[in-house]
């Protein structure tokens, strides 16, 4: 079962920043072990996004390299989701808009692993 609660942050948040972030980097680490568990095995990296909301200055390097993750997610289990870098953090409508299929990707790979 996840400990990820994508709706509990809003903009500006910082303490829900890091709850989200710790969720996220939490539900990332289950995703690789689960596929690390298949048989064949499916290795993905296990990046630390432990940081994500709360990265400053590094969250562009973040959203490139949790991009790429995603992009083998969805090979690996057929789901599809938007260029999840194509955000601006510190923007409240884009941020709202991308945690809203940010959390609906994560939803999607969840169901096909039967979490």
């Amino acid at each position: 079962m996840t400990e990820f609660r994508p709706d509990f942050v809003s903009f500006g948040d910082v303490a829900g920043y890091g709850a989200w972030d710790d969720g996220h980097a939490r539900e990332h680490l289950t995703f690789v072990q689960t596929f690390a568990q298949q048989s064949p095995a499916i290795l993905i990296p296990a990046y630390d996004f432990l940081t994500f909301l709360t990265a400053g200055q590094g969250q562009q390097q973040l959203l490139e390299s949790h991009f790429a993750v995603h992009q083998m997610l969805r090979n690996a289990t057929g789901v599809n989701g938007v260029d999840l870098t194509q955000v601006r953090l510190d923007n409240a409508d884009d941020l709202m808009g991308w945690l809203s299929y940010h959390r609906d990707e994560h939803a999607a790979i969840r169901q096909v692993l039967g979490m």
